[in-house]
């Protein structure tokens, strides 16, 4: 699904850029996380400890830190900030400051005896007694999804309970600030990512569409988000609001909303709060990036970038690396990938359709029959197709998983055009191992060179900007005589 269009993304960036000022560009420094395992005979499968430090999108950056005989273990990484990161499930939560050290004594035959020295040890002993003793969550699976009054209560009353339960923590530990700081913006977090997640569950349950859904008077009260990004530690777990923010107030009114209002809301619920504006901006770039739009990034990163915090710029520009770089490798992508097909059950399917379209621009759509999403979508498929019909592309449809006789009928309601490939079910595992398809609709884009350029579940027939991209690759007249004779 894209999420703006052209003008209004353009807009969304000047606006949310504007009034936040230019942020220096701190540079990130080197933290040390080691310890002492003893008792490893416990728990002899234990080979390394993984930190998890999560990043301004909400993906996560693993760093291993390998347990040598005597038990020790060590891990560095660069950080931007102060925020929580966890190690295994073993330590659980803790908070880091750039260029800290911090060592943890680990007993494998009494999970519940870490200790913390080095920096933050006073701090830290708390949050991993808080997290054990303490620590509550709110249970998506049986939260009243059904009507939006009980839900707001069910919440309030949960966030109360956590309060109390901070309450009980602070007259034992007798925590500090930035303790005290970090768990009370734990439970603001669970409170209002659970109120952003309502209008999903809700309009699934009620099978409805997310625009039918209008948030009842007072039901937001965004204040507290200020508090959040003004104390010393970042709670990890803040990250996850900009994209529910993003999706209640623009992506599920995207059919109605204009500009104006678009403006008015932001400016509304985020005033003087710069923070969580750059992180909902880079959010949006990231979501860019998600879809391979590169043109969308290399139009506005001079002005975005000079306004980004080093936390954010970082990962945004690596991740704009990587996706340059698949695109500058497709080939050798290309050819890894046929490698892994050879030999198996999808090798025939793949083949056939690489040498039938040679100098053709190829679309290729993954579904089933069984699947709602991919159905719903064929529709726009046939329209793309009947506006391509004079352009050098080949549409391909390709059904997974499916019985032969619910495909064939299923074909006749749609009455989809195009080549239509059925998989049996050893065709459909290897395809799906091959182009790691772990959800469909799954499409791809070949080339004319027959390279894959670009798969996953971000070319939808029904988004401007498949069509964008595939003019794109069809406006490349000649092929690469030296690739394409290797194919």
């Amino acid at each position: 699904m894209r999420i703006f269009t052209k003008a209004i993304g353009t807009f969304l960036v000047t606006y949310l850029l504007f009034g936040c000022g230019k942020t220096p560009d701190n540079a990130a420094k080197k933290t040390i996380v080691c310890g002492k395992v003893i008792n490893m005979q416990a728990s002899p499968n234990i080979k390394n400890y993984t930190l998890e430090l999560v990043d301004y999108s909400g993906r996560s950056a693993n760093h291993i830190g390998h347990i040598d005989s005597n038990g020790s273990f060590k891990i560095i990484f660069d950080q931007f900030i102060a925020e929580d990161v966890k190690l295994d499930n073993i330590v659980g939560t803790f908070i880091a400051h750039p260029g800290d050290s911090i060592h943890i004594d680990i007993d494998l035959n009494n999970m519940s005896s870490v200790k913390f020295s080095g920096d933050g040890s006073k701090t830290n002993t708390d949050i991993n007694k808080y997290t054990n003793q303490y620590y509550s969550d709110y249970d998506k699976y049986q939260l009243p999804y059904t009507d939006v009054n009980n839900y707001k209560a069910y919440c309030e009353n949960l966030k109360s309970e956590m309060y109390k339960k901070l309450d009980e923590f602070s007259a034992s530990a007798n925590p500090n600030q930035e303790t005290t700081e970090w768990i009370k913006n734990y439970i603001n977090i669970q409170y209002y990512s659970a109120l952003l997640n309502f209008p999903y569950r809700y309009c699934y349950y009620k099978d409805i569409q997310l625009s039918d859904w209008v948030a009842p008077k007072g039901y937001y009260n965004m204040a507290d988000l200020n508090n959040v990004t003004k104390s010393s530690v970042l709670n990890s777990g803040y990250y996850e609001l900009p994209n529910r923010y993003l999706g209640e107030y623009i992506l599920r009114k995207q059919k109605t909303f204009t500009l104006d209002k678009l403006i008015n809301g932001v400016n509304q619920q985020l005033i003087g709060n710069d923070l969580f504006k750059q992180v909902v901006l880079g959010s949006i770039l990231d979501s860019r990036l998600n879809i391979n739009d590169l043109d969308f990034y290399n139009k506005n990163r001079n002005l975005i970038e000079p306004n980004l915090q080093a936390f954010i710029k970082q990962p945004l520009q690596t991740h704009y690396a990587n996706v340059q770089n698949d695109f500058k490798n497709v080939h050798l992508n290309t050819n890894a990938t046929l490698r892994n097909i050879a030999g198996t059950a999808a090798e025939g399917i793949i083949d056939s359709i690489r040498k039938a379209n040679k100098g053709k621009v190829v679309y290729v759509d993954f579904w089933a029959t069984w699947c709602a999403p991919c159905k719903k979508e064929m529709p726009a498929s046939n329209k793309l197709q009947q506006k391509l019909r004079k352009e050098n592309i080949a549409f391909i449809y390709i059904c997974l998983d499916s019985e032969p006789n619910t495909w064939k009928f299923t074909l006749s309601k749609l009455n989809l055009s195009g080549i239509q490939y059925y998989s049996d079910k050893r065709q459909s595992l290897a395809l799906q191992k091959a182009f790691h398809i772990n959800g469909i609709p799954f499409h791809m884009l070949l080339n004319k060179n027959g390279d894959i350029v670009e798969s996953g579940n971000c070319l939808g027939a029904n988004d401007p900007l498949t069509e964008k991209k595939i003019m794109k690759l069809l406006s490349k007249n000649s092929i690469d005589k030296q690739v394409s004779s290797n194919l």
